[in-house]
């Protein structure tokens, strides 16, 4: 039986998404062991190009090759995805102060996997939620300033409240459209920081 020994990093992938592999050894009788710290295994990729155990041991390599090319188109999906439910707990606990159960953060994941929402609808929700709502008294103004405090890590000025307020009755309640204005604003607000 031959035994292909492979050390090193997963070079397809970018320095900060490199998967090490510590110890990748696929014999002629398929035996294959990979740390997994992708969805995609080695061993499966390997199985999908075709290597069967009794391949010669050139094919074998040939195609772990083609298995290890599979994994590098894998690897930037799986970091995104790591990166976005990075995010949707992130912003559970800073605007809800809580955590996620694991139902919500795939529903959410499922969503901005199928294109049908982006991150900054995650924002919007949770902000615009009748549980942020009650967080802060199931009143306008008080929501308003928790705006502020969430999003702009600091306090509303008495006339910035009036303005939303009036803003807030303009949009007859809606607080997913009022947190969608709020959030834009806060952008534009960041940016000129930024600028001074």
């Amino acid at each position: 039986m031959g035994h292909f020994p492979l050390t090193g990093p997963d070079l397809c992938a970018p320095p900060e998404k490199r998967v090490a592999i510590s110890s990748l050894a696929c014999t002629l009788d398929g035996d294959c062991s990979v740390p997994s710290r992708s969805r995609l295994d080695i061993f499966a990729a390997v199985r999908l190009a075709g290597a069967y155990p009794e391949v010669s041991a050139v094919k074998i390599r040939t195609r772990l090759m083609l298995g290890l090319l599979l994994l590098c188109f894998a690897a930037p999906v799986q970091a995104r995805e790591d990166s976005d439910e990075k995010k949707i707990r992130g912003y559970y606990r800073l605007y809800l102060r809580r955590t996620p159960n694991r139902a919500e953060v795939r529903a959410w994941m499922k969503l901005i996997d199928s294109a049908e929402r982006n991150m900054r609808d995650v924002q919007v929700s949770l902000l615009g939620s009748k549980e942020y709502f009650n967080r802060h008294k199931g009143k306008v103004r008080p929501f308003i300033r928790g705006l502020y405090d969430d999003v702009l890590d600091r306090r509303a000025k008495s006339s910035e409240v009036d303005n939303w307020e009036t803003a807030y009755n303009n949009a007859k309640g809606d607080r997913e459209k009022l947190a969608r204005l709020f959030l834009n604003a806060a952008k534009k607000e960041r940016e000129a920081r930024r600028d001074d």
